[in-house]
């Protein structure tokens, strides 16, 4: 099962490692922080190296290593992110708490299950 977690506007980097540290664990397949979400340091990023690992140092404070296991990409729009995802034939959901949700422990993902949190 393909499952691809999709972080909106998260603001605390040590929620974001603890997220990571999750994932890793269920078997999620990639991560994208969108928006305001940190996200640790990767090859081509354009913040400033600084800024960059102040934020990845956090985020592995919690994240124990998971970080280093798992696909982590970032984006600014979420409504690009989406367009892309059902392109690529996933079934976006969120995790929301609404009175007519679905609990989650009733919940069965698709073979390709996008979940938006935040």
């Amino acid at each position: 099962m393909n499952i691809v977690l999709v972080l909106l506007d998260v603001r605390s980097a040590h929620n974001v490692g603890s997220i990571i540290r999750s994932a890793e664990c269920f078997g999620v397949e990639k991560i994208i922080c969108v928006g305001v979400t940190p996200y640790p340091m990767s090859e081509n990023d354009t913040r400033l190296p600084h800024v960059a690992l102040k934020t990845h140092n956090k985020i592995a404070k919690t994240a124990l290593g998971a970080e280093n296991n798992i696909v982590i990409e970032h984006a600014e729009s979420i409504e690009q992110i989406i367009a892309q995802l059902k392109q690529q034939d996933y079934y976006v959901c969120a995790l929301e708490q609404n009175p007519s949700s679905k609990k989650l422990g009733s919940w069965k993902p698709t073979a390709k299950t996008a979940l938006i949190v935040g």
